[in-house]
């Protein structure tokens, strides 16, 4: 077996001992290692960072800036260059990447040693000064950014089962179907299509903090309607909707179904790769007060999310935007309600939501 020189064992194991994040590359631009902080703050293995793997945790946006890599690496000079990098846990991190060039002991060229440095905070603070220096309120913009991630939360759900009812009305009539089969289909995509409008006007209002447009609803419709929004298509067969009819609740209907979409999305997510996946709603009225509970039996939260929950702008999806929870909180909390994370491990997930019943003691005294 070839014996590695000392030195590279030393410089490894230095490399491995810093807080900063290192790589190495050979002359054809490839990364051919990691050090344990990248692996670390990637959650990658450095089998999937070798080669060009590591240009996947490089935000999209910022890929433009990898061309200063390139030009570096033609030149055979240094370099110094700013892009995002995600985090283990989906996150966005700016570092600035310092790169330079290394030889052999022939003094051959043999690719570049770098350095990331998180820059996120900096980044942050510089784009505080800067709006302060146009006369723009840094808070109204991190609302405004808040409404439109919003927005496109909500929206995503409706809007994606339209699309999906469309196609399936469209595959029915290709094969030859009834056009009473297609005009179902068509019939749930717009009421999804109506949804998205009330969704926006849900928001807004959430936004401006006016208080709920509570009415009497039977929550049994409202279930139904959630798991109709969420069904995708996807033939929900397994998710057992438990709660019976008559439980009469005052409540902002379109609000409290978004709250149920977004935590049965978040069940199905869960529950996928499940050999035998099962999903249950189910209510419990104390007269006052009617309980809302979303059980899975998926794989639990993940423990970045399990502390925290309701933190807004975390997610365990590459692509989620992470305020699905918070939404429901602020939605829930609007009504008077709490929710909660119940139960997550191996065994599944429940979260529990209240709602003022009709004739309790909290929705006579709203009326």
């Amino acid at each position: 077996m070839r014996q590695e020189p000392s030195a590279a064992i030393d410089f490894r194991e230095i490399a491995d001992s810093v807080p900063t994040l290192i790589w190495v590359s050979d002359q054809n631009k490839d990364g051919v290692w990691f050090n344990r902080t990248w692996l670390d703050f990637t959650g990658a293995t450095i089998e999937e960072e070798m080669g060009s793997g590591w240009l996947a945790r490089i935000c999209p946006d910022d890929m433009p800036a990898i061309d200063e890599c390139v030009r570096a690496f033609a030149d055979r000079r240094p370099f110094q260059t700013e892009f995002r990098l995600r985090r283990a846990d989906g996150v966005y991190r700016w570092m600035i990447d310092t790169g330079v060039p290394r030889y052999d002991d022939q003094g051959r060229f043999a690719g570049f040693v770098g350095s990331l440095v998180d820059i996120d905070a900096w980044k942050n603070a510089e784009e505080q000064r800067r709006l302060l220096s146009r006369g723009i309120n840094p808070s109204r913009t991190t609302a405004t950014i808040a409404t439109a991630s919003a927005l496109a939360h909500e929206l995503n759900q409706p809007l994606t089962a339209v699309s999906s009812y469309i196609r399936g009305a469209r595959r029915l009539l290709a094969n030859g179907h009834p056009i009473e089969d297609a005009l179902v289909a068509l019939e749930a995509a717009e009421t999804c299509a109506l949804r998205a409008g009330e969704i926006i006007r849900a928001v807004r209002s959430m936004v401006m903090r006016n208080e709920p447009q509570a009415r009497a609803h039977d929550l049994r419709t409202i279930v139904d309607e959630a798991i109709l929004i969420s069904d995708l298509g996807e033939g929900l067969a397994w998710v057992d909707n438990e709660v019976p009819p008559g439980h009469a609740v005052r409540v902002d209907a379109v609000k409290i179904e978004q709250v149920i979409i977004n935590l049965l999305r978040n069940a199905i997510e869960a529950c996928d790769g499940v050999p035998q996946p099962r999903i249950v709603l189910s209510a419990q009225d104390d007269g006052n007060w009617i309980a809302v509970s979303v059980s899975d039996n998926g794989g639990g939260l993940p423990d970045k999310i399990r502390m925290q929950p309701f933190e807004p702008f975390q997610s365990s999806k590459a692509s989620g935007l992470g305020i699905g929870l918070a939404i429901c909180r602020s939605i829930v909390e609007a009504h008077g309600g709490e929710i909660r994370l119940v139960s997550t491990g191996p065994e599944g997930t429940t979260m529990r939501f209240t709602v003022p019943a009709v004739g309790g003691a909290k929705a006579a005294a709203s009326a």
